[in-house]
């Protein structure tokens, strides 16, 4: 139900970004100040024609909704991403979170938020990896 309701629910103009991590990953420990100070830092970049949305799924193995949306959606490994958008048929996009890509991230997400070409350029490469 959460997942309907914030992410295939979400405005057209919202690119959702779901981080799913674990307690037990060391990679996941070492980059969560990382993946917070980027999502405070983009989501005040966020406007009117362009948001992005970030959400934090804990895969600690006591939840049987969480199981449920790790299967529902693949998720193979942590941290991995998931990004929706759904109005420009983007859905279900996996990306590694580990450090270096969230700093790859931060800047596409960046341009997207900040100029039609990084946008249309950000979700073209996601299109194209599918």
């Amino acid at each position: 139900q959460d997942y309907n309701q914030h992410v295939l629910n979400s405005p057209p103009n919202q690119l959702c970004i779901i981080r799913f991590s674990a307690p037990w990953c060391q990679v996941c420990r070492t980059t969560n100040v990382s993946w917070e100070r980027m999502a405070a830092k983009i989501s005040k970049m966020n406007s009117g024609r362009r948001n992005v949305k970030f959400l934090s799924v804990h895969l600690d193995g006591k939840s049987e909704e969480v199981v449920e949306l790790k299967d529902m959606l693949h998720i193979e490994g942590v941290p991995q991403g998931i990004i929706h958008h759904t109005s420009d048929g983007l859905v279900g996009q996996k990306v590694n979170l580990n450090r270096k890509n969230l700093g790859n991230l931060k800047k596409e997400l960046e341009s997207y938020l900040t100029n039609d070409m990084g946008a249309d350029m950000f979700l073209y490469r996601l299109k194209k990896e599918l």
